[in-house]
């Protein structure tokens, strides 16, 4: 699971506004580098 947090503006709202989200991904190993498999919003 991974904790990502985006910092979103526009010309609407321009003072940042931090958006926080979770991810599940999936990784496998392929030729020896890690590679996200699948993605996941939970």
């Amino acid at each position: 699971m991974l904790f990502v947090d985006q910092s979103i503006t526009n010309t609407a709202s321009p003072e940042p506004r931090v958006d926080r989200s979770r991810v599940v991904m999936t990784m496998e190993k392929v030729d020896g580098r890690w590679l996200a498999s699948k993605v996941d919003l939970p």
